[in-house]
């Protein structure tokens, strides 16, 4: 059990949450529309073994409708409203089988504005045993958790960039300045600001 992948499934199934996660990635599937793993799992699945409690996904939607239509549909398969934090992200309790602990989703249909390049950018990994979910791309990651970090009560998270950051190939760093000039155009972050940071974490990066 040597590979990220094959210690984030068994770190998973020892806390209960496989089964779960497995029917999370079926009924998104089934909805039809791009998602992608990100936050802590996606992480887990790239980089470092975490203990996840949260099930953050990244998801294309057309718009407030479209999202609206998303969760109900969600609901109507058994998911439990947790907590709302506005129209572009919200909290659902995964339902369980069984005696399977609570896995909590967080559903993020804007994510500063680049849910939709995040969610049709993933790749299938094998998160699960015999089960392959999409994570979003190293690159990716990397800029979330660069925009992530700004805040100063999430200033941990420059953790999860460096760890992104050991096994970052060149085209993980072009796909992270790619995002990083998205976040910039949409009015998330300030033009240089998140590059600089990159250059300072990763000075081969330029």
């Amino acid at each position: 059990m040597g590979s990220v992948e094959s210690r984030m499934r068994a770190a998973l199934e020892l806390q209960g949450f496989a089964d779960p996660l497995a029917r999370l990635g079926r009924d998104l599937d089934e909805l039809g529309r791009p998602w992608a793993l990100v936050g802590a799992l996606a992480v887990a699945a790239r980089a470092e073994t975490r203990s996840p409690l949260v099930a953050s996904v990244a998801v294309a939607v057309e718009g407030p409708a479209d999202t609206a239509a998303l969760v109900a549909a969600l609901l109507a398969r058994g998911y439990l409203p947790q907590g709302d934090h506005g129209a572009e992200t919200g909290s659902l309790a995964v339902p369980m089988d069984g005696h399977s602990p609570s896995l909590r989703l967080e559903l993020m249909t804007s994510l500063a504005g680049v849910a939709g390049e995040v969610a049709r950018a993933a790749e299938r990994l094998p998160v699960l045993s015999s089960v392959e979910l999409p994570v979003a791309l190293r690159g990716d990651l990397i800029a979330l958790g660069l925009l992530a970090a700004g805040d100063p009560v999430r200033e941990h998270l420059l953790g999860d960039v460096r760890a992104l950051l050991v096994g970052a190939a060149r085209a993980d760093l072009l796909r992270c300045r790619e995002v990083l000039a998205l976040l910039t155009l949409r009015g998330a972050t300030r033009a240089g600001v998140l590059e600089g940071e990159l250059a300072d974490l990763a000075p081969s990066s330029g």
